[in-house]
């Protein structure tokens, strides 16, 4: 889910939940726009948590908001990252962020720990976890859903994205792994969406850009879509 920090939680975002919910599919947010006037990152983390619950777990914190905004704070490895023209460069965690910090960190750890017993006898033992076990747990949760991930940054300003796109792999499930299913309009039949049968999607929505053209969005139920690739229209 990719939200506004100026705007926050929006109508499309519960939606966007409560069908990533009713899929039983793992999800992540990005809190984007941080440079925008008004972007509030904790504002708008209180009232994720408030709506879908304590699986919402930030794995950074911004360092500045607004215009102020220069990059983020990793929370697990108590490191900073700080971004000029896209370019990024680790640094210390700046003193002012250090409580907030440790703060969000035992949140992290304690949700790392509370589904893997022996991540959890080492945590009520009063034993530092790695940096591995710590990702290792986060990694089970957000298969089973009792994790959601929150990060920040600017996709326009270049601030972050690099981050993400990290612990997308890092965390994010094997597409190919999981299986998906449609159901026929006429037969109401259960079908599997299997990438080795011939190509078959549904065109939902079609637009005309003014650069780019004529743009078709779709869902690939069969086979698949590659670059360059021509596909007839079938009407019923």
């Amino acid at each position: 889910m990719v939200l506004s920090a100026g705007t926050g939680v929006e109508i499309d975002t519960i939606r966007a939940w409560e069908y990533g919910v009713n899929c039983k599919c793992p999800r992540m947010a990005f809190i984007n726009k941080m440079d925008a006037e008004k972007a509030d990152f904790f504002g708008t983390l209180e009232k994720m948590r408030e709506l879908f619950g304590k699986a919402i777990m930030p794995l950074q914190i911004p360092i500045g908001e607004g215009p102020a905004f220069r990059g983020v704070v990793d929370v697990a490895k108590r490191t900073a990252y700080v971004y000029e023209n896209g370019k990024m460069t680790e640094v210390g965690v700046p003193p002012e962020l250090s409580d907030k910090v440790e703060e969000i960190r035992e949140m992290t750890v304690e949700a790392a720990a509370e589904g893997n017993d022996t991540l959890l006898e080492k945590y009520l033992d009063g034993q530092e976890l790695t940096l591995e076990e710590i990702r290792q747990g986060l990694r089970e949760g957000m298969l089973t859903g009792r994790v959601s991930p929150v990060m920040c940054g600017t996709a326009l300003g270049r601030i972050g994205m690099d981050q993400v796109l990290d612990r997308m792999i890092r965390y994010m499930p094997d597409a190919t792994k999981k299986v998906m299913t449609a159901i026929g309009v006429d037969s109401q039949e259960e079908h599997i969406v299997v990438a080795d049968k011939p190509f078959t999607d549904f065109a939902f929505k079609t637009i005309l850009d003014p650069f780019a053209g004529k743009q078709s969005f779709v869902r690939v139920f069969s086979g698949e879509l590659k670059v360059g690739r021509q596909t007839l229209q079938c009407d019923p």
